[in-house]
């Protein structure tokens, strides 16, 4: 481990960064789904209280999918499954939407 006298904190702002441009594609995609329900209420000839449900089970796959997902990025590395689940993260709510 380095000395904090050699530490390089200007590399801090691209973690900060890229963990900010997360939570905003995060609330994106919450605001995307929201959006969509009366849609997916015409479309699905339903009521909205069905609807949401979908949308609450969308979102609990996402949340506990967290807790494994943490794991394996201490095993391979925090950085490539950041960039995976990022990418993957656009394919779910495209998926869901169509």
């Amino acid at each position: 481990m380095k000395n904090p006298a050699e530490v390089d904190f200007r590399r801090k702002w691209h973690a900060m960064a890229a963990v900010g441009a997360g939570v905003f594609l995060a609330t994106v995609d919450g605001s995307i789904i929201n959006v969509s329900l009366p849609t997916l209420v015409r479309s699905l000839d339903t009521e909205f209280a069905v609807v949401q449900w979908v949308v609450l089970g969308y979102l609990l796959t996402i949340i506990t999918s967290m807790l494994s997902i943490g794991r394996v990025a201490d095993i391979v590395g925090k950085k490539s499954i950041y960039q995976f689940c990022g990418i993957g993260r656009g394919h779910d709510t495209d998926a869901f939407l169509s």
